[in-house]
């Protein structure tokens, strides 16, 4: 297969941008318990690779995001892990930079304090945990592609924290092609984003329909 060259300057940007218009549009869409259901879907499907990571690496970090109001929960997926015994980070990019946080092993992602935009957000009181010391990151966006490109809300900051030598660690899941993980509605699926030369693909995407899908490789 032959993957598409990066897209690059204001052509490219437009298109980003009336690609998030499409999304947003679709999002909007759909009734509010939808984005529950989804997290609920997806927590279940992802139980099996938090066990199995709990089981080698025990106490293990997973990166995960408090959910923005038209994206998938991810309350569910939060509680899966405190189930299986593996601790959560969630990120702030107060410096531009996208920065995790470990949670207590009892905290509640709606315990945390709203951001400006309503966001629950760890405080600095929270440890940092830098990049290479999380075995997963579960990675959000308003679209993904097959060959595991993303369309973010645009701030480009899991483009550059998932950018190659950031944050490698020799040690990530049971699969070691598995570290980023998207996460999204079916409907967020698409056959091709608009991809420019710092866009970062994902390793695998996992939909409420179609599982826990790996990225082409080759």
């Amino acid at each position: 297969m032959t993957t598409p060259s990066p897209d690059s300057g204001p052509s490219a940007q437009h298109r980003k941008a009336e690609a998030r218009r499409r999304i947003r549009a679709r999002l909007r869409g759909l009734p509010p318990q939808a984005f529950l259901d989804a997290g609920i879907a997806v927590a279940r499907h992802l139980r099996p690779l938090f066990e199995s990571l709990a089981r080698e690496r025990p106490g293990a970090t997973v990166g995960l995001f408090a959910s923005l109001p038209r994206e998938i929960r991810t309350g569910p997926i939060s509680e899966t892990l405190q189930a299986v015994g593996l601790h959560r980070a969630l990120p702030t990019w107060h410096t531009g930079e996208l920065v995790f946080h470990r949670l207590g092993p009892e905290e509640a992602i709606g315990d945390l304090p709203p951001d400006s935009l309503g966001i629950p957000t760890p405080t600095e009181d929270h440890p940092v945990v830098p990049l290479a010391e999380l075995a997963l990151i579960l990675v959000p966006g308003l679209a993904f592609d097959r060959e595991g490109y993303r369309l973010g809300q645009g701030g480009g900051f899991y483009d550059r924290a998932l950018a190659p030598g950031q944050g490698e660690s020799p040690q990530r899941s049971s699969d070691p092609l598995l570290r980023t993980i998207g996460i999204a509605l079916d409907p967020q699926r698409v056959r091709q984003v608009v991809r420019e030369a710092w866009d970062q693909p994902v390793d695998a995407l996992c939909t409420p329909e179609s599982g826990l899908v790996l990225r082409p490789r080759g």
